[in-house]
């Protein structure tokens, strides 16, 4: 087979669109969302950290790139304060972190300036998607956005075209 060689100048700027391009893992779209808003729990439930976006994937063969920074976190009040997080998309639970911030030494008081978590999605869907962030208080009471130090927990959706 021959390769042909057609020199930049012979395209003109309609040539080539992005339908055509593959193979590199194209970013349709990115959505941000932030809160400073502190929440409290000592529910072994979980509860919203306030932390949401929504995304529209163009379409069902795209994955969302999931990016979580959760930031002033504390733990205290037993000797094994713990605190757990989960992504949910559309209500349902798609991952969790496990077992945060524990305290095994007995009644201290854990502060933390951050945490992350990542994670892609193949959600298989062109429907508006709402994503948040929960968090469990396992034992004892934990808080996240601790203070208006903490700074603001973020969430960013990168829809990555098949």
């Amino acid at each position: 087979m021959a390769v042909t060689t057609i020199p930049t100048a012979g395209i003109t700027d309609d040539a080539i669109t992005i339908a055509k391009a593959s193979g590199f893992g194209k970013i349709g779209q990115v959505v941000y969302g932030q809160t400073g808003t502190q929440v409290s729990s000592s529910s072994n439930s979980y509860v919203d950290t306030g932390i949401t976006a929504t995304i529209t994937p163009s379409a069902t063969s795209s994955t969302i790139q999931i990016f979580v920074g959760i930031m002033g976190l504390q733990s205290a009040g037993t000797t094994n304060a713990r605190m757990d997080f989960q992504i949910l998309r559309a209500g349902s639970g798609i991952t969790t972190s496990g077992a945060n911030m524990w305290d095994q030494s007995g009644n201290n008081t854990h502060r933390n300036g951050g945490f992350a978590m990542n994670f892609k999605d193949s959600p298989s869907s062109t429907s508006s998607l709402i994503y948040k962030v929960q968090f469990k208080a396992v034992e004892g009471t934990c808080e996240v956005q601790r203070d208006g130090n903490s700074g603001f927990s973020t969430i960013t959706l990168m829809e990555v075209l098949a």
